[in-house]
């Protein structure tokens, strides 16, 4: 769901599943990975 202000998108609103699976291929594309998953930012 996008939701607009004055004609431009300024949020989007997604599944918890949706936001980790992107959060994780994120992550992976950060740090060039391709298999560590939960691998956290920042060595933390």
């Amino acid at each position: 769901m996008l939701i607009e202000k004055h004609g431009r998108g300024v949020v989007v609103v997604v599944s918890v599943e949706e936001y980790e699976r992107l959060s994780v291929q994120a992550g992976r594309a950060d740090k060039g990975e391709t298999g560590t998953k939960g691998a956290s930012k920042g060595g933390q």
